[in-house]
């Protein structure tokens, strides 16, 4: 799995054109700061998304199979439509 820094993801997630999801399957942005970013429609298929600090943010109709939320920080984040299966999710 790939490590980015929480700008390195903001770059990628703005270069993406308007209409177009982000692909982060397979990313490894455990522990990031992506509070109140906009990851609507995102693969994150197999990442690892422990300890990431997801509050607020746009994960509607995400892909988040298989993906690792271990002590993700999720209140208030929009989860419309995603898909978790055999996701990994503990306190």
């Amino acid at each position: 799995m790939a490590e980015f820094s929480r700008n390195e993801v903001l770059k990628m997630i703005a270069a993406i054109p308007v209409g177009n999801a982000v692909d982060f399957a397979g990313f490894d942005l455990g522990g990031l700061n992506l509070r109140k970013v906009n990851l609507h429609g995102a693969d994150m298929r197999k990442s690892n998304l422990s300890g990431v600090d997801l509050r607020e943010a746009d994960l509607s109709k995400a892909n988040l199979s298989e993906t690792n939320l271990s002590g993700a920080h999720l209140g208030g984040a929009d989860l419309t439509g995603t898909t978790m299966p055999d996701s990994t999710i503990h306190e």
